[in-house]
């Protein structure tokens, strides 16, 4: 079974983005959020800009889809009969 590249990573963006309240800062974007919180470098914003991004949040990660309906459908894809790759499509 081939798995194509990055598959697993926009499945995990998936379900994390589908967990992320709207930013209130200025010009932060639910991606821009999630590459902050995953340590990466974003135009605008600083890794000390976190606790602040967090404290305006009340209830994020606990609505949203579930890691384990994203794990069951890759799991069922790759059981599928005649089945030869997995894509993010």
């Amino acid at each position: 079974m081939h798995l194509a590249p990055h598959a697993l990573e926009v499945a995990a963006m998936f379900a994390v983005l589908s967990r992320l309240e709207e930013p209130k800062l200025a010009g932060l974007t639910r991606v821009k959020k999630l590459r902050l919180y995953d340590g990466q470098e974003v135009e605008g914003f600083r890794q000390k800009d976190i606790k602040l991004i967090k404290a305006q949040t009340e209830r994020e990660g606990m609505d949203g889809i579930s890691p384990r309906f994203v794990i069951n459908r890759i799991s069922s894809s790759l059981i599928r009969p005649n089945t030869t790759c997995i894509n993010p499509n």
